[in-house]
């Protein structure tokens, strides 16, 4: 085999590395964006969008009086509504508080936002045989919020048709304990969050985990992106030395 055939062999093979990658990276991006799950059915509520329905995050966390482990885990209101009462287990409290807001759990969606729909758009999952009242607000930046008012204990649904605008999306939420006195006690104080979910749901891109758990904002190019695109480059390199070797074995004939 002639150096001029090895060398079209190595551009050939790097063609078709660079055509392989452009396909992967292509079908991973049309693939980002998250899309309608199957519907799923909890407490007699539907959720149309099914799991992508639920809180994705916790932002923070103040436990009020009277919660102690295993009810001090934030992580537990995240995700469909997993209450174990055998176990007692898949729930996190608030804890009793003497002011609004002193107990409070500010939570995220990221798959999707809270948008307006006919009738309950937001659902509080709160477990417990005590009626525990919690104030609920929405945000559509972590920092300014908009009261919903108070669900009053159990699964409740809050219609946010008054509170936002046309085309309004929120993608945080925030649930203090509302000061009516201790209604119960350690370990669980306070009203105990099972989950929360969005029936008026817009599913929208996530953040990409990047390698050590850092999230990489919307409209940012993941690792796995910029390899792609990297390969691609080597697929444009590859074709323009193809070209040269064509026309050198061209004028050497």
């Amino acid at each position: 085999m002639s150096s001029l055939s090895r060398n079209t062999w190595l551009v050939l093979s790097l063609l078709a590395v660079g055509v392989v990658a452009g396909v992967v990276t292509w079908t991973a991006a049309g693939a980002a964006p998250p899309g309608q799950g199957e519907p799923v059915t909890f407490d007699g509520v539907e959720f149309p969008h099914g799991d992508l329905s639920f809180v994705d995050r916790v932002v923070s966390y103040k436990a009020g009086e009277e919660v102690e482990d295993p009810c001090a885990n934030p992580d537990n209101a995240l995700g469909i509504p997993d209450f174990d009462a055998e176990a007692d287990t898949g729930y996190v409290a608030l804890g009793n508080a003497t002011e609004v807001c002193r107990a409070e759990l500010i939570l995220e969606f990221r798959d999707n936002a809270l948008v307006d729909i006919p009738g309950e758009d937001l659902w509080i999952f709160e477990i417990g045989p005590a009626v525990e009242a919690t104030e609920v607000y929405v945000s559509t930046d972590g920092q300014n919020w908009i009261s919903l008012g108070r669900v009053e204990g159990a699964t409740r649904g809050i219609n946010i048709a008054d509170k936002a605008d046309p085309g309004q999306s929120f993608n945080f939420i925030r649930l203090c304990d509302y000061p009516d006195g201790a209604s119960s006690y350690a370990p669980w104080g306070g009203p105990d969050i099972d989950a929360v979910g969005a029936i008026g749901t817009q599913p929208q891109p996530t953040p990409t985990a990047a390698p050590g758990g850092q999230a990489i904002a919307p409209g940012a190019q993941p690792p796995w992106c910029l390899l792609g695109i990297a390969l691609l480059g080597a697929l444009v390199l590859a074709l323009v030395v193809l070209f040269l070797l064509l026309r050198r074995r061209k004028r050497t004939d």
